[in-house]
């Protein structure tokens, strides 16, 4: 009986001891998972992030831009063969 004692109590520790191991895997699985997430996150968050000084320069250019045509349209809408000729 005392024999029978003991091999379940080694059984036991080295039940305990493989249940550790697969615990301390998924640990380690679980820490690199969020260490990718926490990288995709951030290359995600520079893709898409918009700088605000940039983007106003940049409306500023394109509105520049957009007034300048429009001028342009006006002058030529008012041309004619009268004005050319002054």
């Amino acid at each position: 009986m005392g024999v029978d004692l003991a091999n379940t109590q080694n059984e036991t520790v080295n039940l305990r001891a493989l249940v550790g191991a697969a615990e301390a895997r998924i640990d380690q699985a679980a820490t690199r998972n969020s260490a990718a997430m926490t990288s995709l996150e951030f290359s995600r968050n520079e893709l898409i992030a918009a700088d605000p000084y940039q983007t106003a320069a940049q409306l500023q250019t394109v509105q520049f831009q957009l007034e300048s045509l429009y001028s342009v349209t006006v002058r030529n809408a008012n041309l004619s063969l009268v004005n050319f000729l002054r």
